[in-house]
């Protein structure tokens, strides 16, 4: 599970430069799992480049419809996850912390215990 995007990490980026402390380039692919998770150091902001497909929001799993120009926020500690309906790419500009810290860690916290980070943590942590 869990599978079926790339993620280009950019930054963490130090200085002042609107609150925006990181951002990622992710590809979706039609097919993947983009789970729900959320992050409890940064909201984040998507800006939708190519493709389409909904951003799965909140508890209820709200089904948000995106395509190339749509920009959607997630606020800190907000469950999201993503449905490609065809293949797409997303900037997400991270605000209050990195994704990938600077340790190495990673703010990211799965709702699907099968799921797991990089680094092999469930969970994120």
């Amino acid at each position: 599970p869990c599978e079926g995007f790339a993620t280009i990490q950019l930054g963490p980026f130090q200085g002042d430069r609107d609150g925006i402390t990181g951002a990622s380039i992710v590809e979706l692919e039609v097919g993947g799992e983009h789970p729900q998770h959320l992050h409890n150091d940064s909201e984040n902001t998507f800006y939708f480049i190519h493709g389409s497909g909904y951003v799965i929001l909140g508890e209820d799993q709200e089904k948000v419809p995106y395509s190339p120009g749509t920009v959607i926020k997630a606020p800190r500690g907000t469950l999201h996850g993503f449905q490609a309906l065809e293949d797409g790419i997303m900037l997400a500009l991270h605000k209050g912390g990195p994704i990938v810290r600077p340790d190495g860690s990673m703010d990211i916290h799965y709702t699907d215990p099968r799921c797991f980070t990089e680094h092999g943590t469930v969970g994120g942590d």
